[in-house]
């Protein structure tokens, strides 16, 4: 019972380094960025950071949390910044994903379609491409 919005930020923080340590260590190869992983993060539900958060850390401090909230639904963020949903969550076993990079969820078709022209700009670059825009 700690302070979850605070969990959040610090897990998304943490990826977003991964991220950046990634692209530049392995500045040869082409990586998707990870954007979408990062922004699910600052706004995940209790089952997925602490999901991430158990499989970062490497001691088993967070065991008997994540049995707590294992049979918790998995929530998503839909991509399209104008969805209608609450929060623009959706069950994440719903959810549908760009077919071009697998990097943007959506809740339903019509979001997918509403959003192309915004995502299609970062579809498909590796971070580093997106860091230096």
């Amino acid at each position: 019972n700690g302070n979850i919005n605070g969990a959040r930020a610090c897990a998304a923080v943490a990826c977003s380094f991964d991220n950046l340590i990634e692209a530049v260590v392995a500045s040869q190869e082409h990586k998707p960025a990870h954007t979408h992983k990062i922004q699910e993060l600052y706004m995940a539900d209790i089952h997925t950071l602490v999901k991430y958060l158990k499989n970062l850390i490497p001691c088993k401090c967070l065991d008997v949390k994540y049995k707590e909230v294992k049979s918790t639904t998995k929530m998503g963020i839909c991509n399209n910044h104008n969805c209608n949903k609450t929060n623009r969550r959706v069950e994440r076993s719903t959810m549908l994903y760009c077919a071009r990079c697998r990097n943007a969820n959506y809740c339903s078709r019509e979001c997918q379609v509403a959003d192309w022209p915004c995502h299609k700009d970062s579809c498909g670059k590796d971070i580093a491409d997106v860091l230096n825009e």
